[in-house]
């Protein structure tokens, strides 16, 4: 099998949640829901003690060389945002370091469907550059409540044209990833596009990517608890609007 990344053949256990994140959260149940709406859609749930979710269609050098790399270089951030302990305003160099680590987690939990939503040269690019894809965006948000300890959704989207509403739709993939207090909101769309949240969402949440001026953290309203995230994740993406390439709108 192809590495979905490198395209060089071979494949090894990439966890899409790292080891050292079921260390730090050593109580309660891990949880990993996928979601699909409109035509066969569905909501399924596994739950277990631990964050042994795993996909095996990525190589041993990807596996722990980049990819490796991405994950420690996030690690100490994570590590306080995920205990509610924030570091102040985020800079750049943050916001960037905590953009990588959630798209490179996005990508992978699109590969943890049957058909992934994104194509290979998404994940390519991704791959060479080690930047966040065009078409990008992350938000970050807070949850009172630390349990439970990782909730994690996948939803694929439809984008259709007003121009050409006979067109095929633009696929883009959303992934809502909640750690512990800290809530990232990911997506994927195609480059060139940006998802801009409705008004009545915007106290909950701040870009991070694309990457904007230092943030103040919080004091903005936080999630109340893991059903609220669950509630609020899934209300927040249908309340884009999409913009930068004209004629584009949310599919549903």
């Amino acid at each position: 099998m192809a590495c979905a990344f490198c395209g060089r053949p071979g494949r090894s256990r990439e966890h899409v949640f790292p080891r050292w994140i079921d260390r730090l959260l050593e109580t309660g149940t891990r949880q990993l829901e996928h979601a699909r709406y409109g035509e066969q859609g569905f909501d399924m749930k596994r739950s277990g003690p631990s964050l042994d979710f795993v996909v095996n269609r990525v190589c041993a050098e990807c596996n722990n060389g980049w990819m490796s790399e991405v994950e420690a270089n996030a690690q100490s951030l994570l590590t306080g945002l995920i205990y509610g302990q924030w570091p102040g305003p985020l800079t750049p160099a943050q916001q960037w370091t905590l953009s990588l680590w959630a798209v490179k987690t996005c990508l992978v939990l699109d590969l943890t469907q049957r058909t992934p939503s994104l194509d290979k040269s998404t994940r390519l690019r991704f791959r060479q550059s080690r930047n966040p894809p065009g078409g990008a965006n992350v938000w970050v948000a807070v949850c009172e409540e630390i349990g439970p300890p990782v909730t994690a959704l996948t939803v694929n989207i439809e984008l259709q044209s007003l121009d050409q509403p006979d067109a095929q739709p633009v696929k883009a993939f959303y992934s809502p990833i909640k750690l512990g207090h800290l809530v990232l909101l990911a997506a994927v769309l195609p480059t060139g596009l940006a998802a801009d949240p409705s008004p009545s969402h915007t106290p909950w949440v701040r870009r991070i990517a694309p990457m904007s001026s230092p943030l103040v953290m919080p004091p903005w309203s936080s999630l109340g608890s893991g059903t609220h995230f669950e509630t609020f994740a899934d209300e927040f993406w249908r309340g884009w609007s999409v913009g930068s390439a004209p004629g584009v709108r949310r599919g549903t």
